[in-house]
C-alpha cells in the first residue's frame, strides 16, 4: 500500500499500531479477536479523519493490516455496524469516515480503549465525580415505584451476603447503582455513568479491606445502601451526599483480575 496523504496520517502508518498487541488481563484472545481488534483500529482512523475522507480500499487495509480477506471483512463489519465507517463500490470507492456526532466519536473511542489499571481508575474517579449529578436528578425525580425497586434490592443484597454469595452481592451492588442513575432524566448523564459502571463491574476486582471482619463489613455496605434509599424516599440531598461520601470512603484499594471484585 502506497504512503500518501489521501490514505493515512501518522500515527497510523505505523503497523504496529495495527498488530493485535497482548490482552488486557481481563481479556482472553477469544474475547478480543483480531478483526474486532482491526475494527478499533480502523475506528480509530476514521475518527482522526475529516467525515467523508477516503480510508482506502478494502485491499489495501487488510495489506497494511497484515491479516486474511476474511478478517479485514469481518473488521470491516464491525465498524460499519457501528457507524464509524462507510463503503462505496465502483470507480473512486473504498473506505471512508462516515459523518459523524460528537457522540458517536466519543463511543468508538471507547469501544477502542484498553481496560489496563489506568483506565479502571480513571473510570472509578469518574464515576465518582459524576454521582453528585446522579443523586441530585434521583432526589428530586424519585417516585414511590422507585424506591420500592431500590428497597427491595437493599433485601436481595443483604441475603446475598448472608449466604455468602459475594457475586450475587457485586450483581446487585451494581444494578443498585444503575438503577438509581435511571432515575435521572438527563439521558447523556445517565449513559456515561452507567458506561462506566459496566467497565467497574466487568473489569475490576477488589476484596473486602485486609483483616475486616465480614459480619461487620456487611452491615456497613448494606447500611449504605439502606440509607441511601431511606434519602431518596425523604428526597433529602444532604443525607445523599452524606451516603455518597461514606461509600466513596469505604472503596477498597482497586486490584485487577480474577480473584474477585469491586464491592
Amino acid at each position: 500500500m502506497s504512503r500518501n496523504a489521501d490514505a493515512f496520517d501518522e500515527p497510523s502508518l505505523s503497523r504496529r499500531a495495527w498488530l493485535p498487541g497482548p490482552p488486557a488481563a481481563s481479556q482472553s484472545p477469544t474475547e478480543m479477536s483480531l478483526a474486532e481488534h482491526v475494527a478499533n483500529q480502523i475506528e480509530r482512523l476514521a475518527a482522526d479523519r475529516e467525515p467523508g475522507a477516503r480510508l482506502g480500499s478494502k485491499d489495501e487495509l487488510r495489506e497494511f493490516a497484515g491479516v486474511s480477506v476474511g478478517t479485514i471483512n469481518e473488521a470491516l463489519r464491525i465498524a460499519q455496524a457501528r457507524g464509524a465507517i462507510t463503503m462505496r463500490r465502483g470507480p473512486g470507492g473504498g473506505i471512508f469516515a462516515a459523518p459523524t456526532s460528537s457522540l458517536m466519536r466519543m463511543g468508538a473511542l471507547m469501544l477502542g480503549m484498553e481496560t489496563d489499571e489506568r483506565t479502571i481508575a480513571d473510570a472509578l474517579r469518574m464515576r465518582n465525580a459524576l454521582d453528585p449529578l446522579a443523586l441530585t436528578d434521583a432526589v428530586a425525580n424519585a417516585t414511590d415505584e422507585d424506591v420500592a425497586e431500590l428497597r427491595a434490592m437493599t433485601v436481595e443484597m443483604r441475603d446475598a451476603l448472608e449466604r455468602g454469595d459475594v457475586d450475587g452481592y457485586v450483581r446487585r451492588h451494581w444494578a443498585f447503582q444503575a438503577r438509581v442513575t435511571s432515575i435521572s432524566p438527563n439521558p447523556l448523564l445517565r449513559t456515561v455513568f452507567i458506561s462506566l459502571l459496566g467497565i467497574l463491574d466487568e473489569q475490576t476486582v477488589a476484596v473486602f479491606p485486609a483483616g475486616a471482619d465480614l459480619a461487620e463489613e456487611i452491615e456497613i455496605r448494606v447500611d449504605i445502601h439502606e440509607r441511601m434509599v431511606l434519602a431518596l424516599e425523604r428526597r433529602d440531598l444532604a443525607a445523599a451526599f452524606e451516603v455518597m461520601r461514606d461509600y466513596i470512603a469505604s472503596q477498597p484499594e482497586l486490584v485487577r483480575p480474577p480473584t474477585a471484585r469491586l464491592i
